[in-house]
């Protein structure tokens, strides 16, 4: 490739994976003509037109040589890299032979390892042990949606998108009309780049239908819950669909952080009430944590994991626990990343330092795109289990600087929602932490790293040992799909394995942390996570 194209095409190429077009690799030189009509006789044409004329052989072309971005953040990534430049100054056959010997290093390195785990752990979330085999998913034609906001509005594309009528409620017509257009505006950016046609973008469109009333709540199989995170609005709305909903539906709170069994406790029937917990933007993210209650039958059970299949996304299998699988074990990685700002580090530091480890996003960056109303919430909710709160979350909260919806939260965003440094947010970090008498100091990126990942590992150990997570892979899958946790390092507790639990504990005891009994265990006893996700 690189012979054909150049360096710098080729490692773009091979590194994205992405298919090219056929009039992409025209233009590029991978292929020599396209044709229309038959294809035997055009290329008995073509053939008859370049006979006897001089050309040189791809393997003996020289590549041109051309700059290659050092966005590689894994081994393999670097090693690809290396390839693709090795051809620009070896011959053909040593080229190959080099090849090779890069390619057997990354089949038995432990990012190979971790993505193999990924593809097979992907798989593997979906088979949940002990449930009866001759359960059945419920079948699904209709849903329903209730709140147009930022949530709602996108898991109603979501079903609409896999064929399934959506009902969508709010309580006004400026919020419903609000969320309609959000849904309009993101059709319309999908057919402007290509990824749906306009026929399709209105099928989908017409698949969505807003209301203000509870009509047709009869007739659907499935309700998503998706109001505002407040325990008592929730349960205003499942005390109603108890009363209007059929026999059989599946009722669904999309909470992040509230009791699923309170909710439950407001319906007569709280064997169908479930959690299908969406991560924003719902359309995009590919995990879907379904949350089961004390009562949630094994049929409602089956229905939304098979539900969450069909509508694209990655099911995982969760306990009720305040923050399930996803957020409770973040919120300690999130929670030394605010604490860090506080002790001296800057915003864009933070982030920084854990998206050159390999996270898709700093974690404050994070917290502004799901928005710091969201995060205060949850915040309350831990800080009511006893857990600590960080003194600016609720600064930026009452401050209204609420992330990117807001424009600004821990940074500043453009109408591109590009992050700025804002240095009003640097001022308020300051008179917080010293109002508060803490000490600022500069900070590592090591430790950035460090603090953040294992707290992350710790919560996940301890949530494991709870059983809120059924396996290790399964807490793993969760990071993988639904908060940007880099595939060639496998997973938190994937990552724990690689790095030694001896060591993860060392440094857990050394923050002076709580250590998980189940981290406890398995490290003194020298056994891994991986030895659980046999059921162990």
């Amino acid at each position: 490739l690189p012979r054909l194209i150049g360096v710098s095409e080729a490692a773009r190429l091979c590194l994205s994976g992405e298919p090219v077009p056929a009039a992409e690799a025209l233009r590029l030189g991978i292929v020599d003509k396209l044709v229309a009509g038959d294809l035997h006789s055009e290329a008995l044409a073509f053939a008859s037109a370049v006979a006897g004329k001089p050309s040189t052989p791809t393997r003996e072309k020289i590549a041109k040589e051309g700059a290659v971005s050092d966005a590689t953040k894994s081994k393999g990534a670097a090693l690809a890299v290396e390839a693709i430049a090795a051809s620009a100054r070896l011959p053909f056959g040593e080229g190959c032979v080099l090849e090779a010997r890069l390619f057997s290093q990354c089949v038995h390195s432990t990012e190979s390892k971790a993505l193999i785990y990924g593809f097979f752990g992907e798989r593997t979330v979906a088979k949940i042990p002990g449930l009866r085999k001759d359960i059945v998913p419920l079948p699904v034609a209709r849903a329903a949606v209730i709140g147009a906001g930022t949530m709602g509005s996108g898991i109603a594309t979501v079903f609409a998108s896999a064929g399934i009528p959506v009902l969508l409620k709010e309580t006004s017509a400026e919020a419903l009309d609000r969320g309609m257009a959000a849904i309009r505006a993101q059709y319309d950016r999908a057919v402007a780049k290509g990824r749906l046609t306009a026929e399709a973008a209105g099928k989908m469109h017409s698949a969505i239908m807003p209301q203000l009333e509870w009509d047709g709540f009869d007739g659907v199989d499935v309700v998503v819950e998706a109001v505002y995170e407040n325990l008592d609005a929730k349960r205003e709305v499942f005390s109603k669909l108890d009363q209007i909903a059929k026999p059989g539906a599946i009722l669904a709170s999309n909470t992040s952080s509230l009791d699923l069994d309170e909710l439950a406790r407001a319906t007569g029937r709280p064997e169908s009430v479930i959690g299908m917990h969406f991560f924003s933007p719902a359309n995009l993210m590919r995990l879907l944590e379904v949350v089961r209650g004390e009562a949630t039958s094994e049929q409602a059970v089956v229905t939304a994991m098979a539900l969450g299949k069909r509508l694209g996304k990655t099911a995982v299998l969760s306990r009720n626990a305040p923050g399930f699988i996803g957020n409770r074990a973040f919120a300690p990685y999130l929670r030394e990343a605010r604490l860090l700002v506080e002790e001296g580090e800057s915003v864009e530091q933070v982030n920084a330092a854990l998206q050159d480890w390999g996270m898709a996003m700093g974690p404050l960056a994070v917290d502004d795109l799901t928005g710091l109303d969201v995060s205060f919430q949850i915040e309350e909710q831990l800080h009511k289990a006893g857990v600590r709160k960080p003194l600016m979350t609720e600064a930026l909260f009452r401050a209204g600087w609420l992330g990117q919806k807001s424009g600004r939260g821990w940074s500043r965003y453009d109408e591109a929602r590009r992050a700025w440094p804002d240095p009003e947010v640097a001022a308020l970090i300051e008179h917080v932490a010293g109002k508060h008498g803490v000490k600022r100091r500069a900070i590592e990126q090591d430790e950035i790293v460090e603090r953040c990942l294992t707290a992350l590992i710790n919560e996940s150990a301890q949530l494991l040992g709870d059983g809120v997570a059924l396996r290790p892979v399964d807490v793993d899958i969760v990071f993988l799909k639904g908060f940007g946790f880099p595939a060639y390092r496998g997973g938190p507790l994937f990552y724990a394995d690689t790095v030694g639990l001896p060591v993860v504990l060392e440094q857990v005891r050394r923050h002076g942390w709580a250590a998980a009994p189940l981290l406890v265990s398995l490290a003194e006893s020298g056994r891994s996570f991986a030895s659980m996700n046999d059921g162990r």
